[in-house]
């Protein structure tokens, strides 16, 4: 590759919704600009970009040869879903070899979501330069994206405890999807990126490490122009929130049955909230559900808010007293470090990559770092409740939190360095 530019495919599932896009497209904007060249493959496009690019759309002819083979394809992968064998029968995946010359580098995300033929990867990642980046635990095992309290993955996925956990299989083909997956990753080099080295070192003790060539840890940046903290009176007054409530704010994508996140033990953390005596009104806004504002007690209200534009988060980050984070599964989650950079104390499960985004404050003895929130342990609301009356008690220690938080962000964690070290590991290739 040439060391003045360079020209960057990335592929991924979806563009406009998910971590995974969100990094992607960061990653590109940032190539950009920086003078390079680069564009995104998708499955699906969520929202209107002309600079995303999917499968379809590379498809110029619809043929009958086409209609014949889009019906193969489809009974294929109606056979494998009776017997939980994950497909590769994806036959519009095969369109990125008319544009794989067009680029220098070749840069896989999520490639589960039932779209990608995997037995493309060996001859893709050696015909150009390639990289992985792990948003999840997908490529390690049977079918799950994450396989929760499971440890199989390390050995030999089967029988299966978390079949219904995405992506789902009817039937318990997990150990066969590990078998075929091992297969082709022993054919397939690339350079292997995660943002945790938690989920790095997992992909170290799986069959996905003999497709190593090179690995690194870069994590998620966030955008520190967009997410700075705003006057939280002059955001509350936007928001119609009022001025004594301690306001704890939630965001993810389908909050009660998301996987991942542990909407259980925040419910239970609430009710016995409700039942305690607290020094101010609690008010939770959940972000990306919609439902019915909720009266808990006199003193705890929860208000659902549907779904927000990127770009009017910060003001609820800002108008918040403190992120609280209950999650069952996480690498690196994006939403804490927005919250971070708007300068609020993180609660959070210490799960995943979560510990390496959050300074717990109860391990100050044990860690030269400045605290930026509070971890609690997995499933656990007694200990959850209590950090959060704990910060609606003591707000002065809450704010410096908060601040030592953004701080990190800053030194560690900019999106503009982010992308400097993955321009970097291009360049070197």
């Amino acid at each position: 590759m040439s060391a003045r530019s360079t020209r960057v495919l990335h592929v991924n599932t979806l563009s406009g919704a998910g971590g995974a896009a969100v990094v992607a497209e960061s990653i590109i904007k940032g190539l950009k600009q920086r003078g390079h060249s680069a564009e995104l493959l998708v499955s699906h496009r969520i929202k209107p970009d002309a600079d995303v690019l999917t499968f379809q759309e590379l498809n110029s002819t619809f043929s009958l040869r086409t209609k014949i083979h889009r019906k193969i394809s489809n009974a294929r992968r109606a056979i494998d879903k009776t017997k939980g064998i994950e497909s590769f029968s994806f036959p519009e995946s095969h369109l990125i070899n008319t544009i794989v010359n067009q680029f220098d580098a070749l840069h896989f995300h999520n490639l589960h979501g039932d779209y990608f033929d995997l037995r493309l990867l060996p001859l893709l990642t050696s015909t150009k330069p390639s990289f992985i980046t792990l948003h999840d635990s997908w490529l390690l095992g049977g079918h799950c994206a994450h396989p929760l309290d499971c440890n199989k993955w390390m050995t030999q996925c089967g029988p299966c405890p978390h079949q219904d956990i995405y992506q789902s299989i009817e039937k318990d083909g997990s150990r066969e999807n590990q078998r075929r997956k091992a297969e082709i990753l022993k054919i397939v080099k690339w350079t292997v990126i995660s943002p945790s080295h938690w989920l790095l070192d997992r992909a170290k003790r799986s069959i996905l490490y003999p497709s190593f060539i090179n690995s690194h840890v870069i994590p998620n940046g966030v955008d520190l122009d967009r997410f700075k903290p705003l006057s939280k009176e002059t955001s509350r007054l936007k928001l119609d929130i009022p001025r004594n409530a301690f306001v704890v704010l939630f965001v993810a994508h389908g909050i009660r049955n998301n996987p991942w996140k542990d909407f259980g033990t925040l419910e239970a953390a609430i009710k016995i909230l409700s039942k305690n005596r607290l020094s101010k009104p609690f008010l939770f806004l959940a972000i990306g559900e919609s439902g019915q504002q909720e009266r808990v007690s006199e003193d705890v209200e929860v208000k659902w808010i549907s779904s927000l534009e990127q770009r009017d988060l910060a003001s609820y980050y800002s108008a918040s007293n403190v992120y609280v984070h209950p999650a069952k599964m996480e690498n690196f989650p994006n939403v804490i470090l927005e919250a971070m950079a708007c300068a609020l104390p993180v609660v959070a499960t210490r799960i995943g990559g979560i510990p390496e985004q959050v300074v717990d404050y109860g391990a100050q003895g044990g860690s030269s770092k400045e605290p930026t929130g509070i971890l609690t342990e997995l499933g656990n609301p007694k200990e959850l409740a209590e950090a959060l009356m704990f910060l609606s008690s003591n707000e002065q220690l809450a704010n410096s939190l908060g601040l030592a938080g953004q701080k990190k962000c800053v030194e560690e964690f900019d999106l503009k360095t982010t992308v400097d070290r993955y321009t970097e590991c291009y360049l070197k290739q």
